[in-house]
């Protein structure tokens, strides 16, 4: 314990300015005795400049003859989330919250004041305000070359700045497959593949790709998906002529099939979680584009009736601070380019401008900003543009990135 206090204390004083002092995160150290567990905070937000007496610091529980500098005892608890402390590079337990707090069982490794220790993320993130934020990752998807559909086979990252290609290996080509970030983990299930449509289930750690399960829902491409909680949900789909209308979570293991009455059979239709809830919009079945706006509670569909887009498939959805962000989509020959957002209880539209009208784009949420990738126009013209949205406005990044593709998730 005392090499520990020299090194924390050594981190704190050495040559660093009283202003760096202060932005030094503070650590929680859970030391269990008599099951009474104390939590431990070095390099607090009030340490004094170098040179300064520091001598009255107080005592570690467990070497009452300690007064090594900076370091206390304290009950810093936050409700019910367990100890916390300001983030220090190389002392947090767990990743920084965005206001700068970490606690007791946050995963991942910790970001330092001004992002100093990001790097601790192994490349697959970024850090803002502190915290460390995935990047998006984008799989396969299908491209027109001299007339004919390649499927690719790439996995993409885009940490809010740029892309970049990952030299992984994983699902077989394939693309309109459903696809969703849930945690600092990425699902993928099904598509269409070289042979017709599949039906096996990978996930993506950050790092790479591993087949999770070849049983569940049969075969399909074209099926909605989410995360809902620390499970996915699963809707529509289709294997040849052949639309579902099944509902199956997925809790990282297995597949369960609810069987409950919901929305019609259709395809491309999109999920997106909002709080305690799955909102399910538009899809297509045969020639029927719908318009309709769905929730699932964790056991039964309801409908709402609310005024909502126009019906439309093939659209980009994703859950965005506390809405649901809806991006395009089409409906026929007519594409669209209009952005919307549902609060829980209503649509609004609150944007005609930014990417040109497209069908089947990818789309995430990395941060505070929703970023919009690829599609294709009522002329079958693959997109190789990248966007994002602010809350206020698309901004076209210019920036290389994958070649053009379409139904890339």
């Amino acid at each position: 314990m005392s090499t520990i206090v020299e090194n924390l204390r050594d981190s704190c004083s050495r040559g660093a300015s009283f202003d760096m002092a202060r932005h030094l995160a503070r650590t929680t150290f859970a030391i269990f005795t008599a099951g009474f567990a104390l939590t431990v905070a070095s390099c607090s937000e009030n340490a004094a400049p170098p040179g300064a007496d520091l001598t009255d610091a107080g005592s570690l529980p467990d070497d009452p003859a300690s007064t090594d500098a900076g370091l206390r005892t304290e009950d810093a608890t936050d409700g019910d989330t367990g100890p916390i402390a300001t983030c220090s590079p190389g002392t947090c337990a767990g990743c920084c919250r965005p206001d700068g707090t970490c606690a007791a069982g946050d995963e991942n490794a910790a970001c330092g004041a001004g992002g100093a220790a990001c790097s601790v993320c192994g490349g697959a993130g970024t850090c803002s305000a502190k915290e460390c934020i995935p990047a998006a990752i984008l799989f396969g998807g299908s491209s027109l070359v001299n007339g004919a559909t390649v499927k690719r086979e790439e996995t993409w990252q885009w940490n809010g700045s740029g892309w970049t290609m990952l030299p992984v290996s994983g699902p077989a080509p394939r693309f309109t497959h459903a696809a969703a970030s849930y945690g600092k983990k990425r699902f993928l299930f099904g598509g269409n593949g070289d042979k017709g449509s599949l039906g096996d289930t990978w996930e993506w750690d950050g790092t790479a790709w591993a087949n999770k399960s070849s049983t569940g829902p049969g075969p399909r491409h074209s099926a909605g998906v989410t995360a809902f909680g620390n499970d996915l949900l699963l809707f529509g789909g289709e294997y040849g002529l052949t639309r579902y209308a099944e509902t199956w979570s997925w809790n990282g293991t297995t597949w369960t099939k609810h069987d409950v009455p919901g929305p019609e059979p259709r395809i491309e239709t999109r999920l997106a979680e909002l709080g305690s809830k799955v909102i399910l919009f538009g899809g297509i079945a045969g020639t029927t584009a719908y318009g309709d706006t769905w929730d699932w509670d964790g056991t039964s569909w309801t409908k709402r009736d609310v005024v909502a887009p126009s019906p439309r498939f093939g659209h980009a959805m994703v859950a965005w601070k506390n809405k649901v962000l809806l991006f395009g989509g089409h409906r026929a020959r007519e594409f669209y380019g209009d952005t919307w957002l549902w609060d829980g209880t209503s649509w609004t539209k609150v944007a005609d401008d930014g990417p040109s009208p497209r069908g089947a784009a990818f789309i995430a949420t990395v941060g505070d900003e929703v970023v919009v990738y690829g599609g294709y126009d009522a002329d079958g013209k693959g997109f190789t543009d990248t966007w994002t949205w602010d809350g206020l406005t698309w901004t076209e990044r210019k920036v290389q990135g994958p070649s053009e593709r379409i139904g890339a998730y």
